[in-house]
């Protein structure tokens, strides 16, 4: 199975088109993957400007298992550590830091942990696109 997570923006023109050039790279070379009859499982999901996309959640998830599998860990221990190095803490009522849900994330802090998992990965030697 081959998967990959393509961004895309609707136009004025009312066209579905990558929404950056790296998008527009990865839509290419999945292209060239595809073969006459394969059938392709779609999942559509409009970003809010401010909330976090389940395409984000699934990728980093993804990213999280894989660079614990490759590192030894668990995937919860490699979660937390990607939730601590992305500064994902808060504190409760209690003054006690808790490390956030990804569920509870914005866009910009889904973007962070991502990101996170990619520094990690480039620091152990398991490169993540």
């Amino acid at each position: 199975m081959t998967d990959t997570h393509i961004q895309f923006v609707f136009n004025a023109e009312g066209n579905l088109v990558p929404s950056s050039s790296k998008d527009s790279l990865k839509l290419a070379y999945f292209k060239k993957l595809l073969k006459s009859g394969d059938i392709l499982d779609c999942y559509f999901s409009k970003i809010d400007e401010e909330d976090g996309s389940l395409g984000q959640l699934a990728k980093l998830h993804a990213s999280i298992k894989e660079l614990a599998n490759f590192a030894g860990y668990t995937a919860a221990e490699m979660k937390d550590e990607v939730k601590r190095q992305a500064g994902l803490i808060v504190i409760n009522e209690e003054k006690i830091e808790q490390l956030k849900s990804f569920s509870n994330c914005s866009k910009e802090e889904l973007s962070r942990a991502i990101q996170t998992c990619i520094n990690i990965g480039n620091e152990i030697g398991y490169y993540i696109s």
